[in-house]
């Protein structure tokens, strides 16, 4: 179905940023310019991603050698990873703990097949690997687990470890697994021999990646933008204040993901975020219910429905990877009561399952339709549809960077929204004009003007394509206008009609005036 329904080929690769981040530096890699960001200034060392995705897309783009043909790649091989990831969970659940397979169709099965799902697992990002190689070390954690104590149990635990380091190579996120393989065995009182076996090999990735890219970052350069800084940097609040912070980003992240996912599932608003409450609340409860069934599982599951919902920013892709592996613990903790009952009950709770996921699976063409309506007839969609943000991401991408390569010298800086993408199709040098930033830090835009005026300095910015006017930028051009109104002058000739081009004649004394110090 992922390989049916996707849309990777008309979207353009950067249509959700990190996917265009990831192009870039897959080609640095392969081009053997190092683990950079190209598409900065002064090509920055990049801060947040860890090296597993990337170096897959070094491997695409020196075999396949453009862009074109490393997107198709991973139109075609992404699919297929995640039906591997849907293999494993649906053999963990029948095998090890005999989920009936309505269950594993509802719970399991049916998230991969949701339109965000689609959107998301089959463009160039990292969750369907991170999903694979959480998928893989529970399935060999299960079999360790049936093996009997001696070198073939250690050796079954080793193999878990490397899985778990895969994990983290592939998203930072990784690291509750490590925690999660430490809770199950301390909960099941394994032996030392053990411990060693399963976390040496995630815990010296870790060090070994966290060491080499130490070196990296000291050697420069680093981009002073807010979403390119270390993740541990999006917590820092001033002191005294991360509690009330973490406890308002768990309650908005909750608030918005049962009103994001609810149209996935059903199309009545009010039902649809009765059902995302649901299942975000039975996600949570199928965790603590198979904590002795199946630690590993149940740990790794609470603890990243913990991370999403304290991360400093909510987007439906974070919650999307969890939930095949929640309904997994949602299957594992109903299974022994349905086994349980007499065969006729049990037989109609199996074709209400059925109905329920039915229900759901015929929803998903009226998502993309939504989508698509929305994006032809230039309005809002009535609810949040990834198809047409990112169709409208790549709409953007396409005319601001044939725009730039018509009317603009290759040497020119722009500052732009969608910037990785713009590179890719163009070439030209960006700065993100609304970058991503935690709720739980000060945003550059506390000062108006500011962040125009330190990038318009330091990266000798000469264009700016306007394309999504969020509040803060606008109150940035406004004061600039106010304050320097010889530095930004409008250009009769657009890219569309949604965008607008300025062009930039730095007043570095006037400019300088919006900065802070000397």
């Amino acid at each position: 179905m992922l390989l049916v329904a996707n849309l990777s080929d008309a979207l353009l690769v950067g249509a959700l940023s990190d996917d265009g981040v990831y192009a870039i530096l897959g080609r640095a890699i392969a081009a053997g310019a190092g683990y950079r960001s190209l598409y900065l200034p002064h090509h920055p060392v990049q801060i947040k991603y860890p090296p597993g995705f990337p170096f897959i897309l070094a491997l695409l783009w020196k075999a396949l050698g453009t862009l074109g043909g490393v997107q198709r790649a991973i139109g075609v091989i992404h699919p297929f990873v995640v039906g591997a990831v849907g293999g494993l969970l649906w053999w963990w659940g029948r095998v090890r703990v005999g989920v009936p397979r309505t269950l594993l169709l509802l719970f399991v099965a049916t998230p991969f097949m949701l339109d965000a799902s689609i959107a998301y697992f089959t463009i160039p990002l990292s969750e369907p690997w991170f999903m694979l190689s959480w998928a893989g070390a529970l399935v060999v954690w299960a079999l360790a687990e049936d093996a009997l104590p001696g070198p073939r149990r250690l050796m079954l635990r080793a193999c878990a470890g490397l899985l778990l380091a895969c994990a983290f190579l592939f998203r930072t996120q990784g690291i509750v697994l490590v925690v999660a393989a430490a809770v199950a065995l301390a909960w099941r009182r394994r032996s030392w021999r053990e411990w060693v076996a399963a976390l040496a090999p995630a815990l010296l990735a870790v060090v070994a990646w966290k060491g080499m890219h130490h070196i990296l970052l000291a050697r420069g350069p680093v981009a002073n933008l807010p979403d390119e800084g270390e993740y541990l940097d999006w917590f820092a609040t001033p002191p005294g204040t991360i509690l009330p912070a973490l406890a308002g980003a768990v309650r908005d992240n909750i608030h918005y993901y049962v009103r994001e996912l609810g149209p996935y599932l059903v199309g009545p608003k009010p039902v649809g975020q009765v059902l995302s409450a649901l299942l975000l609340v039975g996600v949570a409860a199928g965790g603590f219910a198979c904590l002795r069934r199946a630690p590993f599982l149940a740990a790794s599951v609470l603890g990243n429905v913990a991370a999403v919902l304290l991360w400093p920013f909510a987007q439906d892709r974070l919650m999307l990877t969890i939930l095949p592996f929640g309904g997994l613990a949602i299957g594992a903790a109903l299974a022994p009561l349905i086994l349980r009952r007499a065969p006729g009950p049990a037989r109609w709770l199996g074709y209400g399952i059925a109905t329920i996921a039915a229900l759901v699976l015929a929803r998903q063409p009226d998502v993309r339709r939504e989508g698509l309506s929305a994006l032809a007839e230039a309005r809002a969609p009535r609810f949040f549809v990834p198809s047409k943000v990112l169709l409208d991401n790549s709409r953007l991408i396409g005319h601001a960077a044939r725009w730039l390569l018509d009317e603009t010298r290759p040497t020119d800086r722009v500052m732009t929204d969608e910037a990785a993408g713009v590179f890719l199709y163009s070439g030209h040098t960006t700065v993100p004009l609304t970058p991503t930033e935690s709720r739980l830090v000060p945003s550059v835009f506390t000062v108006p003007g500011r962040y125009l005026a330190t990038h318009i300095l330091q990266d000798s910015l000469t264009w700016i394509i306007v394309g999504w006017r969020s509040p803060q930028i606008m109150k940035d051009f406004a004061t600039l206008r106010s304050r320097c109104p010889r530095v930004l002058t409008p250009t009769p000739t657009r890219p569309a009609d949604s965008l607008f081009v300025l062009h930039v004649e730095p007043d570095s004394a006037c400019l300088s005036s919006l900065l802070p110090g000397p």
